[in-house]
């Protein structure tokens, strides 16, 4: 495989893009113990990354409203390729009923279970992406896969498979 340097920045369109179609991805914070990385299932609203929460961490930084990061991404170690999106903003509360009922709406099930009774907002100040591409040099026999619903090839992610 060839050795040049692959890694190419994704604009913010396609970050969206990528944002709004996948749910799962993971919330940094910083707790008094240090930074701290937690599983969500989100939706993408507007440029906010939205998810329900328990009482703990999570909760307890979106009350303080301090800067907060998300990162999504997909991955294949064999084929030495992939992508992710990091989202920079300040972690909220959602406390407004209104608010809540219409994005109550729009939230998926947590993968973890149980009510999740708050929700939480990241506003997106800042959306970045990277990925690297799969290399020109792959065997043929690689790239006939039926996981490779994560690779595209094109600019912008519109020939995204899967």
């Amino acid at each position: 495989m060839s050795s040049e340097h692959r890694i190419e920045e994704i604009d913010t369109e396609t970050c969206l893009r990528l944002l709004e179609r996948h749910h799962f991805g993971r919330v940094g914070i910083v707790d008094d113990r240090g930074p701290l990385i937690l599983p969500v299932n989100y939706v993408l609203d507007g440029r906010a990354v939205v998810f329900r929460t328990d009482p703990g961490a999570k909760l307890l930084a979106a009350v303080e409203g301090g800067q907060a990061c998300f990162e999504m991404d997909a991955v294949d170690e064999k084929r030495r390729f992939g992508w992710s999106v990091l989202v920079r903003g300040r972690l909220t509360q959602v406390v407004d009923e209104a608010e809540r009922r219409r994005l109550a709406q729009r939230l998926i099930e947590p993968f973890a279970g149980g009510p999740k009774a708050y929700i939480a907002r990241i506003r997106g100040e800042s959306i970045s992406g990277r990925r690297i591409p799969l290399a020109d040099d792959l065997p043929d026999e690689w790239l006939d896969k039926p996981d490779l619903g994560n690779v595209w090839r094109g600019p912008d992610a519109s020939d995204l498979l899967g």
